[in-house]
């Protein structure tokens, strides 16, 4: 057994690592835009946003979005929110899926803003298609944790085409503003 102490500003390390900003909150997404950090996390029942002008001061977030009825393809499961500003207006991108085990059925989901306020009300446009305009990768394939950017449109997942099949794969895609296809 290897027992390793580090020495960091005077204090001993125990292993352990407590965050000075957030005491909870898994998977959390901060952006800037226009002067404001904006704050996405996973909230009971749904996705929250908060917003502050300093990036170590979180403000409580707001529920923008309440997630759907029990049975939905995106009504548990609900993780990795990200918040984007695009063309006037906000994007989240979730990950959501039936409940398990096994966890393989997570799903990318789509949330736009009504308005240009990061903290106002969100539509719901369903599951992103993953694969080529708008063919998933298959019904059983989970595409989990999104990462999306601009500047061409991109966006990279994780998934697997095969049920059970750990590790999953990552894909980096173009999207095409003609393929960005929503399923409800």
């Amino acid at each position: 057994m290897i027992v390793c102490s580090v020495m960091v500003s005077g204090q001993e390390y125990d292993g352990y690592y407590t965050n000075p900003i957030l005491p909870s909150g898994a998977d959390p997404w901060v952006v800037k835009h226009e002067g404001w950090y904006y704050y996405c996390c996973g909230v009971p029942g749904g996705i929250g946003v908060s917003r502050s002008r300093d990036l170590h001061k979180i403000n409580p977030p707001v529920r923008v979005w309440k997630a759907s009825e029990k049975g939905q393809w995106n009504s548990t499961c609900i993780w990795a929110p990200e918040l984007h500003f695009w063309k006037g207006k906000w994007y989240i991108f979730y990950a959501g899926g039936y409940s398990g085990p096994p966890f393989i059925h997570q799903k990318t989901g789509v949330l736009e803003s009504v308005t240009s306020d990061a903290m106002g009300e969100y539509i719901d446009k369903g599951m992103l298609f993953t694969g080529s305009c708008g063919v998933p990768l298959s019904p059983r394939s989970q595409s989990p944790s999104p990462a999306f950017l601009t500047l061409p449109l991109h966006m990279t997942f994780s998934a697997t085409a095969i049920p059970n099949a750990l590790p999953s794969i990552i894909f980096p895609a173009l999207i095409c503003p003609a393929c960005l296809q929503y399923a409800k």
